[in-house]
């Protein structure tokens, strides 16, 4: 498990499932056309067991199971990773634990992976992620125009990425 001051990180296991489909059908509506099931997140389980991602469980310390965030699409020839999967469940959002949990993930991509690169794509509207990112040390790539046609109109991702050189915690 990583641990910070907060919060800690340890890898997805079978049973925290069923929080993932919660999570993802509360957060991430503007990705899925339908809600997600239980048993569709067991068939993709045992796909992420055979594949080199990370898929971790954020906690408060000592308590209640807060999130989740990733590195997946993980290259280990040109050692960079895609960052995604970040959700923080509604009741625990504004206290520092996405902020320290970003920080966690990161800390494992370029310390314990020795990955170079953390890249992401996130929706344009969505200010308040973005500005995290920013903080961290994520700089704006660009921007795929029109990429996700959601709820009948075309949405903008912005594209950032974080080089090991630039990350400073």
């Amino acid at each position: 498990m990583l641990v910070g001051e907060k919060v800690g990180l340890k890898l997805l296991e079978k049973e925290d499932l069923s929080l993932i489909v919660r999570w993802k059908n509360e957060a991430y509506e503007e990705f899925y056309e339908y809600p997600l099931s239980n048993s569709g997140q067991e068939i993709w389980f045992e796909k992420y067991l055979r594949n080199s991602d990370f898929i971790f469980i954020i906690h408060e310390l000592f308590s209640d199971q807060v999130g989740m965030s990733s590195l997946y699409n993980i290259d280990n020839r040109n050692r960079n990773a895609e960052f995604g999967r970040f959700v923080i469940d509604k009741e625990f959002r504004g206290k520092g634990y996405g902020k320290e949990a970003l920080i966690l993930t990161l800390d494992y991509a370029f310390k314990h992976l020795n990955l170079n690169r953390v890249y992401l794509d996130t929706f344009e509207y969505n200010e308040k992620v973005i500005n995290l990112y920013k903080k961290i040390g994520f700089k704006q790539e660009g921007l795929k125009l029109q990429h996700i046609y959601k709820n009948g109109k075309y949405n903008n991702l912005v594209c950032m990425s974080l080089l090991k050189e630039d990350y400073n915690h």
